[in-house]
């Protein structure tokens, strides 16, 4: 039996063709794709879905079998960074699109989570904010390549309706979870370029968000989230060390990056692209940026042996 770390080694084609060519297996795949939560259409409009989603899993079969990529991998600069870009091909694609996407959302996001979710924008995001006198900023690190594969096998695997067998269950999040991630240098991760990649990603921090809201709320601060990006805000003008602990409370679940910790407190506020001022907030351009902004803070001076900031 395979354990879940086990699972990531498998390469994608083979374990595409070991599933799909069992028509029992892909048959529950295509059930749970399409009949759930007894919001079932007519028995027509069934048929033509079951159909389709069939012949899409059948292409996918015949590219596994030919050793095709279902991803097209290369490394670009993006923002002076250069990055992984894996981007799944046509059919791939649809599948995620029209059939897996609606499979993830099924998974509420949290409230205190806005990028790239429907109905917010990153200024309704930042009124959330208002008024706002001071405020920390940070970033995950690596954010899509550092969720573990066991977090996303775990998130397909609690989708699923607690009638399937437990074979079932692990077998479907396995297809899902390999389907899902790419393969970097050790590891298998959420791919940039895939149209779910974001949705997951914003469902996987969940308890995260959870966690900093409930924690903001006691300290009287806001919290929100833009896919990767964090802020903690507060009304009054407080000190750095009122914040940190949150720096600390994020590192148990997922890291952050040392050098993308921002604080801000005064008259103006840049976040997310834009600036906040006297509670107006206006776009701000990059140059703008660059000159305004607080440096970022020396992670070394506040979470080194002796610690400056109060624990959350």
């Amino acid at each position: 039996m395979f354990i879940k770390e086990e699972y990531a080694k498998t390469t994608l084609n083979d374990w595409l063709q070991y599933f799909l060519e069992n028509p029992y297996k892909k048959k529950t795949l295509i059930d749970n794709l399409l009949f759930y939560d007894n919001k079932q259409s007519n028995l027509f409009g069934n048929y033509y879905e079951a159909s389709n989603l069939d012949l899409m899993l059948d292409e996918l079969l015949c590219s596994a079998k030919q050793k095709k990529p279902l991803y097209q991998t290369w490394k670009q600069e993006v923002n002076g960074k250069t990055r992984q870009l894996s981007v799944p091909n046509k059919t791939l694609r649809k599948l995620m699109e029209n059939y897996i996407l609606d499979f993830i959302k099924r998974k509420n996001v949290h409230e205190k989570c806005h990028g790239g979710e429907k109905g917010w924008s990153v200024k309704r995001s930042l009124e959330t904010h208002l008024p706002c006198l001071s405020a920390l900023s940070f970033d995950l690190k690596s954010a899509f390549e550092n969720i573990p594969f066991k977090i996303v096998y775990d998130f397909f695997y609690g989708l699923l309706p607690e009638y399937i067998s437990y074979s079932d269950k692990e077998e479907i999040s396995r297809f899902f979870s390999l389907l899902s991630t790419v393969r970097y240098i050790d590891k298998r991760g959420l791919p940039q370029g895939s149209p779910i990649s974001v949705f997951m990603f914003n469902r996987c921090l969940y308890n995260l968000d959870k966690e900093l809201t409930q924690k903001s709320n006691e300290r009287y601060l806001r919290y929100s989230r833009w896919v990767d990006d964090f802020t903690i805000s507060s009304k009054s003008n407080k000190g750095i060390e009122y914040f940190l602990g949150v720096i600390e409370l994020t590192n148990r679940y997922f890291e952050v990056c040392n050098e993308k910790i921002y604080f801000q407190n005064g008259d103006n506020i840049y976040l997310l692209g834009h600036k906040i001022n006297d509670n107006l907030i206006s776009k701000n351009t990059k140059e703008d940026k660059l000159k305004n902004k607080n440096p970022p803070i020396n992670f070394n001076d506040y979470f080194g042996e002796n610690k400056k900031y109060e624990s959350w």
